[in-house]
């Protein structure tokens, strides 16, 4: 079934300083073309790409981050002709919702995180917000839980989303300070969370640019227009407890190894999200293990996704899987990316009802999981090391034997013998361009 075309003529057209020339513009319900004098395509510019157009000067100026040669790209681009064709391009665009909706956010930066270089990135992403017509709030973070205290007291209703730019700590810090509100059932169904990547990892960006099919080299401009344009998508989150405290997690919950490296590589933070293989490459030389129970309930398809938790003295029902061993490092995990290197659950989706559960026992070879954590998406090593599985669960539970263990949440340092979590089926929402 062809395209229907709502608008087509032919204007003068002048893109990013280049010269004025004749072009036929043709005006779909979701995107803008621009065609040569032979009728070919020189440039498609879908409506989530676009950021702002306006009149000015009998000019129609339009500021949009299309996809050029599969990179994103800020174009500023003018249009003239007659005022009639000029008016009628601009009605058009505006009926069919080219214009980008006037919001209002808060925004939290981290100017410590990572490299410390948050603050520039986010005058970066301000920059292009503001062409949309983005009004932002700024609170610059002072102190760790200084975002989650704010969140909890400051008046909502006037913002349709809060931001963060930092690594994942701060969003764990955001999406609890919400989760813990008193009326966060009827804030989850309408105000979302934006992100803004400025830390040294950056795994919960990352894996939206994944499953976004972008480029992690345009993460800002992606960033950008996922707050400008973005609509609130749902996603999941994992609803956690221990002994001493409930929490959220958008990322995960992570024991053994891995949290080793992201704990043990603070001391390295100039090296960004690579000081964590820095610190692999000496576990890969004096390697330890953690012994415990680990016990989950399987995902099964086509079940409800509402799984109960049981009181954390109890034993775990008899639905669940128990496991008791020595591990290498098990992870409950919400995100397909841990960095900008390490894609770790290729299938993983913003909400597909799914919590990973990555048990490596301790018994597996070194060669095994340095194969495993260079290429963990390769289907041979899944399918042939025993020693390594990744299972589907909607619930879960690490018992510990030491209560020193190395320990995160959201790469955020967590101390007790015990954790447990379920998933929060479609629990927030997110800000994004398009619907994953």
């Amino acid at each position: 079934m062809a395209r229907k075309i709502f608008l087509e003529c032919d204007y003068l057209v002048k893109v990013q300083g280049s010269v004025w020339k004749s072009q036929n513009i043709q005006i779909y319900e979701d995107s803008i073309h621009l065609l040569n004098s032979n009728y070919v395509v020189e440039l498609c510019m879908e409506k989530e790409c676009v950021l702002a157009f306006s009149l000015l000067n009998n000019n129609l100026n339009i500021t949009a981050i299309p996809k050029l040669d599969n990179r994103r790209k800020c174009v500023e681009m003018k249009i003239n002709g007659e005022e009639e064709d000029i008016l009628n391009l601009e009605a058009a665009l505006t009926s069919l919702g080219f214009r980008c909706s006037r919001r209002k956010i808060v925004v939290f930066i981290n100017p410590f995180s990572g490299t410390g270089r948050a603050m520039d990135k986010w005058r970066q992403v301000c920059s292009m917000l503001e062409k949309a017509g983005v009004q932002a709030q700024e609170i610059v973070t002072e102190s760790t839980n200084h975002a989650y205290e704010v969140v909890q007291k400051i008046n909502l209703n006037q913002f349709d989303g809060v931001v963060t730019v930092s690594g994942d700590g701060l969003i764990h810090e955001v999406l609890n300070g919400l989760t813990s509100r008193e009326d966060w059932d009827s804030l989850s169904s309408t105000l979302a969370l934006g992100i803004v990547p400025g830390g040294s990892g950056n795994a919960i960006h990352c894996s939206l640019l994944h499953q976004q099919l972008e480029d992690f080299r345009d993460e800002l401009l992606v960033a950008a227009l996922n707050i400008a344009r973005g609509s609130a998508v749902a996603g999941d989150y994992i609803d956690c407890q221990t002994d001493t405290k409930r929490f959220s997690s958008l990322f995960g919950v992570a024991w053994g190894l891995i949290p080793d490296c992201d704990i043990g590589s603070e001391v390295i933070r100039w090296a960004g999200f690579m000081r964590a293989y820095l610190w692999l490459v000496f576990r890969i030389m004096k390697p330890r293990t953690y012994s415990g129970v680990v016990s989950y309930l399987q995902h099964k398809q086509g079940v409800s996704v509402d799984p109960e938790l049981p009181a954390l003295g109890d034993p775990v029902p008899d639905t669940w899987t128990s496991v008791k061993g020595s591990f290498l490092t098990v992870y409950a995990c919400k995100q397909s990316w841990l960095d900008y290197k390490t894609l770790i659950i290729p299938q993983a989706r913003l909400n597909d009802g799914i919590i990973h559960l990555v048990m490596i026992s301790g018994e597996v070879s070194r060669l095994e999981w340095i194969r495993f954590l260079v290429n963990p998406d390769d289907p041979h090593l899944r399918d042939n090391i025993t020693a390594i599985q990744i299972i589907p669960v909607t619930a879960f539970r690490f018992k510990m034997d030491s209560a020193d263990d190395p320990l995160t949440v959201d790469a955020e340092k967590l101390t007790c013998s015990t954790v447990q979590g379920k998933i929060k089926h479609n629990g927030c929402k997110i800000l994004l361009k398009d619907n994953l």
